[in-house]
């Protein structure tokens, strides 16, 4: 088992035990909700680090079935996400996101 640094383990606390205090009951959709949600992003913000994980040792044969699978070609498109959760938080009235994505 490997220890993981302090940064990393902060920031799995704070992901684990954020909250927001306000002095009122808070209307989905209204101003301090969307304010709410986007410090909830910016406080637990949690890079994947597949660099940091302490990952089992596969076998060659395991290891080539692993990395031929289709997920490894979709790299790119986690990219259009902010860009949906921004344009959700500046036009609360759309109710999806409609970035294409090429294959």
């Amino acid at each position: 088992m490997t220890t993981t640094s302090p940064i990393i383990e902060a920031a799995d606390h704070a992901a684990r035990h954020w909250s927001y205090a306000s002095p009122r009951r808070i209307r989905r959709g209204d101003d301090e909700h969307r304010t709410m949600f986007a410090r909830m992003l910016l406080d637990t913000f949690n890079p994947y680090k597949p660099a940091v994980i302490d990952w089992p040792k596969l076998e060659p044969e395991a290891r080539q079935r692993l990395i031929t699978l289709p997920i490894w070609t979709s790299q790119y498109r986690p990219k259009a996400a902010p860009v949906c959760v921004s344009s959700a938080m500046h036009a609360p009235s759309k109710t999806s996101c409609c970035v294409k994505h090429s294959s």
